[in-house]
């Protein structure tokens, strides 16, 4: 072996034993292989020094009422949005209280006329043109 080889297998050695070395003591895998060894966590769970439930809106608004027994208070926000009150109808399943909008002029469509027409007027025969005048929509 040369000496360039010799020094690159030599640092490749060290740099892999270092590597181990940082792995086994590394924090955060420790703590992925207790999760996956699905075995409790030796520290303690962090909670700010002066903490209070009802400083945290989120804990006043939710967890608070669900633990004394009580549905959460729901807001009226859909009596005052219109997108608001939609969703409440299509969670509730309820129909739309107003009629869409359609143009003045609304001629045939063209794709009715062509396939659906031929269609309903085939199936309303009798007789061996049937499969011909199906043929023929389909054109």
């Amino acid at each position: 072996m040369n000496r360039t080889t010799r020094i690159a297998a030599i640092v490749t050695t060290l740099l892999t034993m270092g590597a181990a070395q940082a792995q086994a003591s590394d924090p955060v895998r420790a703590s992925f292989d207790r999760m996956l060894d699905h075995v409790a966590s030796t520290g303690a769970i962090a909670v700010p020094a002066a903490f209070s439930a009802g400083d945290d809106p989120l804990m006043t608004a939710m967890v608070l009422p669900l633990r004394a027994g009580v549905a959460p208070a729901q807001p009226a926000w859909a009596s005052q949005d219109a997108a608001g009150a939609s969703f409440e109808r299509m969670l509730a399943h309820l129909p739309a209280t107003h009629s869409p909008a359609r143009p003045a002029a609304q001629a045939d469509d063209p794709l009715v006329a062509a396939l659906v027409e031929p269609l309903r007027e085939s199936a309303t025969t009798v007789g061996p043109h049937r499969l011909h005048q199906w043929a023929q929509a389909a054109r």
